[in-house]
């Protein structure tokens, strides 16, 4: 027996030994590995490429096929005019979810909080009773109590108008909401 048939027997005898060898060996030399494959892509992986192209295709479709929402988020990644195009189809059929990330978004500019005390209606939009914690209320009722650039003034103003807003708030307690 030569030395290539005795190493091909110990492989087939002993394959889960090595199996488990290299896989100890790979995690302890990462930075190997890594190298060793640099190495071999810029030796061999347009001309392993060209030989097997056929499988790679067939490989990325399969895979694409089972994860249709990942190939988009890919894509769009990629791609700028894909991206602008896959976001745009969404916000349209999202616009709640758009609004409100906007409006979280202005808040956070404005270093607020949004706690949300109650939950979002039509026609609604979010009172900061606090410098942390949002109330939603008629936008009529809003406007109507105006108070300039003094926002404390404007925060008496909703409170008087309310009275009670503890419905309004889906049971929360007044004492949590003004700390009074």
């Amino acid at each position: 027996m030569n030395k290539q048939e005795y190493n091909r027997n110990y492989r087939k005898l002993h394959n889960e030994e090595l199996r488990a060898y290299k896989k100890a060996w790979r995690l302890r030399n990462p930075e190997k590995v890594k190298e060793s494959h640099r190495r071999w892509f810029s030796e061999n992986g347009k001309s392993w490429y060209r030989k097997n192209r056929e499988k790679v295709i067939a490989k990325t479709k399969k895979w694409q096929a089972n994860h249709s929402d990942g190939v988009r988020i890919l894509q769009a990644r990629g791609n700028a005019r894909r991206g602008r195009e896959y976001m745009a189809k969404w916000c349209e059929s999202n616009p709640d979810k758009v609004k409100m990330g906007n409006v979280k978004n202005q808040a956070k500019r404005r270093s607020y909080g949004y706690n949300m005390l109650n939950i979002y209606f039509l026609d609604s939009v979010g009172h900061h009773i606090n410098n942390m914690d949002v109330v939603f209320i008629p936008e009529n009722v809003h406007i109507s109590c105006y108070a300039g650039p003094r926002k404390e003034k404007h925060r008496e103003q909703i409170m008087n108008y309310y009275g009670d807003l503890d419905n309004m708030v889906n049971n929360v307690p007044l004492s949590a909401i003004c700390g009074g």
